[in-house]
């Protein structure tokens, strides 16, 4: 019985890690993509703002 009150518990806390990690990437991604899509609009301008 303890032994799968423990296997649970260490499931749920690889799924949170698995979660938190996964958004953390999902954050990156659409931060460099916003980044990019600023770099493109200065130089689409040629207004240098940054």
């Amino acid at each position: 019985m303890r032994l799968n009150e423990a296997k649970k518990r260490v499931k749920k806390k690889f799924k949170n890690l698995f979660l938190s990690l996964f958004s953390i990437l999902f954050s990156l991604n659409l931060l460099s993509t916003s980044i990019k899509k600023l770099y493109i609009l200065i130089n689409r301008n040629g207004d240098y703002i940054l």
